[in-house]
């Protein structure tokens, strides 16, 4: 299973993207439309993003313009 979460520059969780199933190896997409978890809009700016695979932790940041 794969978990990616989105933060805002004060850590809080501000939309989780999940799938319970196995992903084949390779290079993959995720789309955020740029919702919280409420599904509220949240600002232009930037955010980091959290990802979780097998145990191994991978982060960065990335931009959302609108």
């Amino acid at each position: 299973s794969v978990t990616l979460t989105v933060h805002n520059l004060a850590g809080q969780v501000v939309a989780t993207l999940s799938t319970s199933e196995p992903l084949p190896a390779g290079v993959h997409a995720w789309d955020w439309d740029g919702r919280d978890e409420s599904g509220r809009s949240v600002a232009s700016g930037v955010y980091l993003y959290r990802f979780l695979q097998d145990g191994k932790l991978h982060f960065g940041k990335l931009a959302l313009v609108r």
